[in-house]
């Protein structure tokens, strides 16, 4: 039997189902701290400890955009998971065997009149491949046409 059993529950969240203890792992493990989280207000105040949580102890839900760092995760820790297919949604992890990195490049350049750099051909490309992805880029590094 897997130690977590992984689901879509919509095409924004994952379901997790698992042991109480590695809810808390994975919550561990998708919780970071705010930088500059000390100076706003709602820190100040108390009302906001100053971390972002990715992971729902309560309903076992996450992103689906990280489920890779879920993978990674249990192959860190030594779990074994299992991907359970929704009756609406499908399996959690897809891949498309259509796209190619020539084409998404080539559409890239037909829509700018700037050269699309390999970074943003890379992020589309992915982000097609596997249906979603969650990309993290810098401020003007082009995410506006990667969106495109």
């Amino acid at each position: 039997m897997s130690h977590l059993i992984i689901s879509k529950k919509n095409e924004v969240y994952l379901k997790v189902e698992a042991e109480p203890h590695v809810y808390y792992e994975l919550a561990d493990q998708f919780t970071f701290d705010v930088p500059g989280a000390k100076f706003m207000p709602q820190y100040r105040n108390k009302y906001w400890d100053g971390k972002i949580r990715l992971f729902n102890t309560q309903n076992g839900e996450i992103y689906v955009g990280l489920l890779d760092k879920v993978t990674k995760f249990c192959d860190d820790h030594k779990y074994t998971y299992e991907f359970v297919d929704s009756k609406y949604y499908g399996l959690p992890f897809e891949s498309n065997s259509n796209i190619c990195k020539e084409g998404v490049k080539d559409y890239i350049s037909s829509v700018s009149k700037y050269p699309p750099r390999d970074y943003q051909v890379e992020g589309v490309y992915d982000a097609l491949k596997h249906n979603r992805r969650l990309l993290i880029s810098p401020t003007a590094s082009g995410k506006s046409l990667m969106i495109y």
